[in-house]
């Protein structure tokens, strides 16, 4: 099961959306080309709290499919890495730099 069919599941059973109002929205989503969770906002669907809880359910769903896919790869790497830096020559340095001579006049 995808997680768009699972959204609608969500939506339906935990915050009583309707399948009309969903049907209605996903309709909605293709003409403004916006998020499904911030339509069922804007048109009073869901509360501000509800939303909240669409992100988090969102969240999670993100995070569990995450789960393992980088260990594999997080595993061949080097324990440590060593980053490399240069010093590069800048035609104004800035050890002599005085930020309160390039300050803004208080008057706008």
């Amino acid at each position: 099961m995808n997680v768009n069919t699972q959204l609608i599941q969500f939506l339906r059973h935990d915050l009583a959306v309707s399948s009309t109002e969903i049907d209605i929205m996903l309709r909605h989503c293709e003409r403004e080309n916006a998020p499904l969770p911030m339509l069922l906002w804007k048109y009073g669907l869901v509360s501000l709290q509800q939303l909240g809880q669409i992100f988090d359910w969102l969240e999670a769903q993100t995070n569990s499919a995450l789960d393992g896919v980088f260990d594999g790869v997080l595993a061949a790497q080097p324990s440590s890495v060593l980053v490399q830096t240069s010093v590069v020559n800048h035609p104004f340095p800035l050890q002599n730099f005085q930020p309160e001579a390039y300050s803004r006049p208080n008057s706008i």
